[in-house]
C-alpha cells in the first residue's frame, strides 16, 4: 500500500512530455506583472531598523542592472552590472558582450553620483 501512495505520488514528477502541448493557463490564475517603482518609491519600500537610513545615490540610467557596489577611499562607486543575465526563462543572450564593472563619481559633492 505505501508503495503505490509512494508511486502516485511521484508520478507527476515525471515532467512534460518533450513535444508536449500544454493547456493555456486560466486568466484567474494570471498574476500580472509588477509596475516597476520610480527611484523614490524604491526607498519608501525599505524597512530599516531604528537609526539606519537608506540614500539614493544612483539610479537608470547611469547604472543598469547592478548586482554589487562598493565605495572607494575616494568616494568613487565602483559597481557590477550585469546587463545580459536572465534577460528571459531561456537565458537568451547570456554570453554576450555587455557585463561590466563601472565606476560612478559624484562631481559636485552633493552625494549622488553625476557620471560614469
Amino acid at each position: 500500500m505505501l508503495a503505490l501512495a509512494l508511486a502516485l505520488a511521484l508520478a507527476p514528477q515525471n515532467g512534460d512530455v518533450k513535444g508536449e502541448e500544454q493547456p493555456p493557463l486560466r486568466e484567474e490564475w494570471r498574476v500580472p506583472a509588477p509596475k516597476p517603482l520610480s527611484p523614490e518609491e524604491a526607498l519608501q519600500s525599505f524597512r530599516l531598523a531604528p537609526g539606519l537610513k537608506v540614500e539614493l545615490v544612483a539610479a537608470e540610467p547611469l547604472v543598469v542592472a547592478p548586482v554589487c557596489a562598493t565605495f572607494d577611499e575616494y568616494g568613487d562607486l565602483w559597481v557590477c552590472e550585469m546587463r545580459t543575465y536572465m534577460r528571459d526563462a531561456d537565458a537568451t543572450g547570456e554570453a554576450e558582450p555587455g557585463n561590466a564593472v563601472v565606476v560612478l563619481r559624484d562631481n559636485d559633492g552633493d552625494g549622488r553620483m553625476d557620471e560614469r
